[in-house]
Parts: C-alpha cells; sequence; structure tokens
C-alpha cells in the first residue's frame, strides 16, 4: 500500500515537474521572440519564403477585402441613381400621357389656328390598270 502511495506520489511529482519545465519552455520561447533571437534559428530560416508567402497572401486577403466593399458603396450609389432615374421616368411619362390626350392637344392648337379634322378620312384606292408590272 505504501508502495502504492509513494508511486503516486512520483507521479505527482513528475507531472508538476512536467508542468514547470513547459512554462519554463514557454517562458524562453517568448524572450526569444521578444528579443528576435528565435529569427536566427535553423527551423526558421527555413520556413521564412513560406511565412513570406503567408504575409503575402494576407496582404492579398486585405486588399480584396477592400476591393469588395469599395464595389458594394459603388453599387449602392448606383442603385440609388437607378431609384430616382425611375422616379423622374414615371412621372415624365405620366406628364406625356397627359399632355398626349386629344382635347388638350386641340386646346394647344387652337392658339396657332389649327383645328380638328371633322371630315373623316378616306382611303386611297390605285386602279389595277395604272400599276407598272414588274419585270
Amino acid at each position: 500500500m505504501e508502495a502504492e502511495a509513494q508511486k503516486g506520489m512520483n507521479d505527482a511529482v513528475k507531472n508538476r515537474w512536467i508542468d514547470l519545465i513547459s512554462l519554463r519552455s514557454i517562458g524562453k520561447s517568448m524572450h526569444s521572440m521578444m528579443d528576435g533571437t528565435f529569427l536566427t534559428k535553423k527551423k526558421v530560416t527555413r520556413a521564412l519564403p513560406f511565412i513570406f508567402f503567408l504575409m503575402f497572401l494576407g496582404i492579398l486577403y486585405i486588399t480584396n477585402i477592400f476591393q469588395v466593399e469599395k464595389t458594394k458603396r459603388q453599387l449602392d450609389d448606383l442603385d440609388e441613381q437607378l431609384r430616382e432615374l425611375r422616379y423622374e421616368y414615371i412621372t415624365s411619362r405620366s406628364k406625356l400621357m397627359k399632355e398626349s390626350k386629344p382635347s388638350i392637344i386641340s386646346e394647344k392648337l387652337l392658339e396657332t389656328g389649327i383645328k380638328e379634322s371633322t371630315v373623316p378620312p378616306q382611303k386611297i384606292r390605285i386602279m389595277e390598270e395604272n400599276k407598272v408590272k414588274k419585270p
């Protein structure tokens, strides 16, 4: 029984030492990041091209987001212009419909002396003998 308790204590001590070692390694890595010595390690120098590639992709991503936002703002502005033009079109169309009524046209033409015809239109008929035959 005492051996089991001793073994449990040994495991607890081992876990505690592992925790302390991991904390020290985290502290060392943080220190090396702060003073820049991690950049001189061989693993980091081999990974620099990949890091630069990731930075380039990040810059492209940010640029793409800005372009999308700019395009969205332009689309919103164009939608607003389209809405205004549609209102103007509807207003102009209704004015034209009102102005093109026969009664309004005849009232405006009375001032110039032109009157509405009271004689109905007639069809003009051409006789068959006056037609020229096509070769």
